[in-house]
């Protein structure tokens, strides 16, 4: 059972002839779902409406997943935090947010911050800040392999990242980029133009997205696979409930699966905290003239998957394609022409 310690922001009592009423307010509750007289209800319009068990099932999961990061990580310490990484990031928040603060106690700072508390130090502290996060939580390590071909079974290039989670981010996104071809056209511009094979703000932000909102309580890692044809991201854990695959394709809203970790990642600029990330990525795409990125769920990860070229045989396939329609398609790209005998050869 996972429980919840809720902040009264109001208590009233109003008396009357025949009553006495008592008003309480309470802060808004990240997990879910809350029980009244052993009853969970969800607001549809005007009305309350009791949830279904289904509905409680899945609201518990994504509670359970909040609380992870809340967690206290047995036999830390402060002295695992580096003050390091706790000084660069204030100063990065102060050039991207304008953060007012002056860290002149460490401890004090983290507890403000939700990190720390009188039981010791949190796994968000940990992933955050840490001088060694993986030697207590071995799946924050991130991972990025180039194969060969289209399938995952022979490696070009591997790396395992360590380290604190925006320090991965950087270290991620070199590894990706030493596996990625780039052309360089010089044109009448005195400056070179670099173009990748993928537009590198949106693999950014996929890759952060996949740091800062994976879910941490499962064992697996944020992996990077770049095979010949398409770059996919894997994030293990769960879309939040009322967040679809279909609904990341327009305009949604923010529900960040790890608070405590979300909120560094908006003071140092890394998210907005809008919902409008998948939208960044979209768009980015399409003014490469990429194909739009497929976003999937496979039950236990979510992966966004980024293709270099629309009329590869394998998108075909995947948007409905028969055989010799692609080999239609496939003889037009290359021939530039399409004739009754190129298609029977």
């Amino acid at each position: 059972m996972v429980t919840y310690q809720f902040e009264i922001t109001s208590l009233q009592l109003e008396i009357s002839e025949s009553q006495k009423i008592i008003t309480i307010e309470v802060a808004k509750s990240p997990i879910k779902p809350v029980f009244a007289l052993d009853r969970a209800f969800k607001r549809v319009g005007k009305t309350n409406q009791r949830l279904t068990s289904s509905e409680i099932r899945e609201l518990a999961r994504y509670g359970v997943a909040y609380c992870y990061s809340a967690q206290i990580v047995k036999g830390a310490t402060i002295d695992d935090i580096s003050s390091s990484s706790v000084s660069n990031f204030v100063e990065h928040a102060k050039g991207r947010r304008g953060l007012a603060i002056e860290v002149h106690d460490m401890n004090e700072f983290l507890t403000k911050m939700g990190l720390i508390n009188q039981d010791g130090v949190t796994i968000a502290a940990i992933l955050l800040f840490g001088k060694d996060p993986e030697r207590f939580i071995a799946q924050s390590e991130v991972r990025c392999g180039r194969f060969k071909g289209t399938e995952p079974l022979e490696f070009e290039d591997f790396d395992v990242i360590g380290g604190d989670l925006i320090t991965q981010v950087d270290d991620l996104m070199s590894s990706i980029k030493k596996n990625l071809k780039m052309e360089v056209n010089i044109g009448d511009k005195p400056e070179r133009m670099e173009r990748w094979e993928y537009p590198l703000p949106a693999i950014r932000e996929g890759v952060i997205n996949a740091i800062c909102h994976r879910d941490y309580g499962e064992t697996s890692n944020v992996q990077v696979r770049i095979f010949d044809d398409r770059l996919e991201i894997w994030s293990p854990g769960k879309l939040p409930p009322g967040i679809s695959v279909d609904k990341l394709r327009r305009e949604h809203e923010s529900i960040p699966p790890n608070p405590l970790i979300a909120r560094p990642f908006f003071l140092s600029g890394y998210i907005e905290n809008w919902g409008t990330g998948t939208n960044r990525i979209i768009r980015e795409c399409a003014e490469y003239g990429l194909p739009e990125p497929e976003f999937r769920e496979t039950g236990t990860s979510f992966v966004i998957n980024f293709r270099k070229d629309i009329l590869s045989e394998e998108y075909l396939k995947h948007i409905g394609l028969n055989a010799d329609q692609v080999k239609a398609v496939m003889h037009l790209k290359v021939n530039k022409k399409l004739t009754n005998g190129g298609i029977r050869n």
